[in-house]
């Protein structure tokens, strides 16, 4: 069964909102200028309040799943960042609108997200789902610069004009409406079964989410420390280090789109090979002492985070029932946001004990750290036994 082109369109437009919640970073600057009587810590939570928020839409959408179909949560997702996008653009005098109508966006965005996994399982047969995974977060790396051009270009004389951007999560509304087909009569009567949530957070679901807490942990050694590295190397200012952030982008959509081909090679161990190549990033960049080697390490970078979200949501489509995806894409997010969070800590911790407080030390810890887990992951064949219980629930 080869899926439509037009089903395509639908699913990856989609996902050039996955990364929405952030098309204020470009003026956040300006925003500070404009309210000089709030912390930069209040500003921020325009950025911040939206992973709380999508959290809270990730199990959200699990529920609602059991009782409306994928296409109209996905259309109510886009509807509501668009939305809760633009009213800022009008209503821009108080901080609280601002940081209100973020925490509304990550919930729009949060629906979106944590269906887009499942609009994959009912359209893409097992064979395609892999490269399926791929090229959506392709789509999300697309997504994000062109995003984020726009948002800072309209930003440029108005800070407030950058919201426009947010209109762009209504023509993906209409794309979504057009090219996604309505609830087979399948999807229906699958509606009105009675699933266990319980179903959702298997074992091995737990794994995986387990695999992306130390992603996140590992992911944001390179985040946080990529601009201290570059400046406490002397490899140049804020400029060089917005290039080598975007080249991390470049490894993500390039290797996204090759996802297919790269999981035909290395089989049931994409996981661990993600976790490899996040790895070697690392280490490439703990030893990066000029410009080129913190280029390839970035890409790298991105191309170990392409690898990862495209695997995990994968697993996920093959773990749980087509009906609960969502609820165990909630737990996953969860797990990932968890990781993220702490990542800071974790890192700088063990760095502080073992090395010292250095932006090469975080790097070599994050890398350490990562070739740890895809040992783990080799070892016990995970993925291996993931795809097998597939295959005998086919039987």
């Amino acid at each position: 069964m080869q899926t439509s082109l037009r089903i395509k369109v639908g699913i990856f437009s989609l996902s050039m909102l996955s990364m929405a919640t952030l098309l204020m970073s470009p003026v956040l600057g300006a925003i500070v200028g404009a309210f000089p009587d709030n912390g930069i810590s209040q500003i921020q939570m325009i950025l911040s309040v939206a992973n709380l928020t999508g959290i809270v839409a990730a199990f959200a959408v699990g529920r609602i799943a059991l009782s409306i179909s994928k296409r109209t949560i996905a259309l109510i997702g886009a509807a509501a960042t668009c939305i809760f996008g633009i009213i800022p653009y009008f209503f821009h005098s108080h901080l609280s609108i601002l940081i209100i109508s973020s925490g509304l966006i990550g919930v729009g965005v949060g629906f979106i997200t944590n269906v887009i996994p499942g609009l994959i399982a009912d359209y893409f047969p097992v064979e395609e789902r892999q490269g399926a995974m791929g090229k959506q977060v392709s789509f999300v790396s697309i997504g994000t610069m062109f995003l984020m051009f726009i948002s800072g270009n309209l930003g440029t004389s108005v800070w407030y004009q950058s919201y426009l951007t947010y209109l762009f999560a209504g023509v993906v509304f209409v794309i979504a409406w057009l090219c996604l087909p309505k609830a087979s009569n399948e999807e229906k009567k699958e509606q009105h079964e009675k699933h266990s949530i319980r179903e959702s957070i298997n074992k091995r679901v737990l794994v995986v989410a387990l695999m992306g807490f130390c992603f996140m942990v590992v992911n944001n050694a390179f985040n946080n420390n990529i601009s201290l590295l570059i400046s406490e190397n002397n490899l140049g200012g804020s400029d060089i280090s917005g290039m080598v952030t975007m080249l991390a982008q470049l490894g993500g959509l390039i290797t996204g789109l090759c996802v297919g081909k790269i999981s035909k090679m290395v089989k049931s161990h994409m996981v661990a090979f993600a976790f490899v190549i996040e790895g070697v990033s690392l280490l490439v960049l703990a030893v990066a002492g000029n410009l080129p080697l913190a280029i390839i390490g970035s890409f790298l970078s991105g191309s170990g985070q392409a690898l990862f979200f495209s695997q995990a949501p994968f697993l996920i489509t093959i773990l749980v029932h087509p009906m609960l995806i969502p609820m165990g894409m909630a737990v996953l997010s969860t797990a990932n946001s968890i990781g993220g969070f702490l990542s800071p800590a974790i890192i700088n911790l063990i760095n502080q004990t073992v090395i010292g407080s250095t932006a090469s030390g975080a790097m070599l810890v994050g890398g350490v750290i990562s070739f740890i887990v895809a040992a783990g992951a080799v070892v016990s064949n995970f993925q291996k036994k993931s795809m097998n219980s597939l295959e005998q629930k086919k039987v």
